[in-house]
């Protein structure tokens, strides 16, 4: 290797033994460490890459944040992940159309319970001020016992009964708001690696280029920061230790920044 390379990957594996040396002495984040230790495997195959990060990121705190942002992606994003979360998000979409229709049949229920009570021979004991029911609701809660229920039974005797929105007006509120509940991811990573409609192995790269991009919001990387299409290929060849049949090359990588690109513009039209 020449001097170059090697001085670069001094740089890059002192920062990952680092981590690991930090990550041991407070018992933290084995998880972390594993995937710091496949790359230290790879030193010989990952050379190239440290040279050529190394060419671009002059400042080491750059590489750090690199470094930072490639593990942490590959470390708590893989591809049984990546379907877990496209499965919980469609979970969460079909809790929320189950909310409202339920919500919606428990209201025209009450009501019908009402009419029956109202206007047939039978009647049923049951509680219909929303006031009263949010009280009892609280007794449990030592916290509302303790502070605002004497307030809130104050309003109740000032307030009667027709001042107060009814129960089936909540339910009605409950149902529009979970029919109208936009579901969105917690962070950039999460939303790119499951953006697409079914999943591949481009969600884990587009995880790691929103972790990327997050970075360089935040002014721990530049902001037009590329490795090569070469470079892209040997770290996800490393770091998730493909099998050589199942190798990606720079190809792939060159077709997925592509696709990505159209995408982005398909988006904004």
């Amino acid at each position: 290797m020449t001097k170059r390379r090697i001085d670069a990957v001094e740089v890059c594996e002192g920062i990952l033994r680092k981590e690991i040396e930090n990550n041991e002495k407070n018992n933290i984040w084995p998880s972390i460490n594993a995937t710091v230790r496949v790359l230290l495997r790879q030193s010989r195959t990952m050379a190239p890459v440290y040279e050529e990060l190394c060419e671009l990121l002059p400042l080491e705190r750059y590489v750090t944040s690199f470094l930072d942002a490639l593990i942490s992606t590959f470390t708590f994003w893989d591809e049984d992940d990546m379907r877990k979360a496209r499965e919980e998000r469609g979970r969460l979409i079909q809790i929320n159309e189950d909310i409202a229709d339920l919500a919606t049949r428990l209201g025209d229920l009450l009501r019908e319970r009402e009419d029956i009570c109202n206007r047939a021979g039978f009647g049923c004991e049951r509680e219909t001020g929303l006031a009263a029911l949010f009280d009892r609701a609280g007794e449990h809660n030592p916290l509302y016992t303790l502070y605002p229920q004497d307030e809130f039974i104050r309003l109740t005797h000032r307030y009667e009964h027709k001042y107060w929105p009814s129960i089936e007006d909540l339910l009605s509120e409950l149902a529009s708001d979970a029919e109208q509940s936009e579901v969105y991811a917690h962070d950039a990573e999460t939303e790119a690696g499951t953006s697409s409609r079914k999943p591949s192995q481009y969600d884990v790269l587009r995880a790691f280029q929103a972790k990327l991009d997050d970075y360089a919001l935040g002014g721990e990387l530049p902001s037009k920061l590329r490795l090569s299409d070469s470079a892209m290929a040997t770290i996800l060849n490393c770091i998730t230790e493909l099998d050589a049949d199942s190798l990606v090359t720079a190809e792939y990588i060159k077709s997925f920044r592509q696709k990505e690109r159209a995408r982005a513009k398909s988006r904004q039209k």
